[in-house]
């Protein structure tokens, strides 16, 4: 399933080579694709609360964590050409915007 994953860190820290560790061990087929420094987009094979499970033991005291699965349909602005084209890519079949 594609989850979207985002993280606010109040403190500033915005080290976050534990949770892409965490990513890259448990990613599957289209793997993780980071879009943004604290927001990835992520195929994984858990639930929304499984994956809140295996990430929490990560974060801070006042980190807040949002997850939600993803919908089949997507569209960008102002993304580099590698993003937009993951996003055709993963959403194959959808209604996600074309990439030329």
């Amino acid at each position: 399933m594609l989850f979207s994953i985002i993280l606010d860190r109040p403190s500033g820290n915005n080290e976050n080579a534990a949770l892409s560790s965490w990513f890259a061990s448990n990613a599957v087929e289209r793997g993780v694709k980071p879009v943004l420094p604290a927001i990835w987009f992520a195929e994984l094979p858990f639930s929304a609360v499984q994956i809140r499970a295996g990430l929490v033991p990560l974060l801070g005291a006042g980190d807040r964590l949002l997850i939600f699965k993803c919908a089949l349909e997507g569209v960008t602005h102002g993304f580099s050409d590698g993003v937009r084209k993951w996003f055709a890519d993963t959403f194959v079949g959808s209604h996600t915007e074309r990439i030329p």
